[in-house]
């Protein structure tokens, strides 16, 4: 399965793609350093941490599962909750 993370322009943050048994996530540079620079400065180190994290679901999926979560599982839902909070939109394919 495919997520994305899009903002209103329709403009791709976050693309992962979550397989069987292994997960990918790709952040798209220019849109984020774009958003980011958008932000008030007293959210851009949190905007920039967030990413972070997200960045590093592969790393979560195989060091801290605790939720014995499937990469689907956990992908789409740290990824929809990341889109939230920012008021992007979360797509699935």
């Amino acid at each position: 399965m495919i997520h994305y993370v899009r903002d209103s322009k329709n403009r791709d943050i976050v693309d992962a793609t979550s397989f069987d048994e292994d997960l990918r996530v790709v952040i798209i540079i220019e849109n984020f350093s774009r958003m980011l620079l958008n932000l008030p400065e007293n959210k851009r180190k949190e905007f920039i941490s967030d990413v972070s994290s997200i960045d590093e679901l592969r790393g979560e999926f195989f060091e801290r599962n605790l939720k014995k979560e499937t990469p689907t599982e956990l992908s789409k839902r740290r990824i929809k909750s990341f889109a939230k909070k920012w008021d992007l939109f979360y797509v699935e394919d």
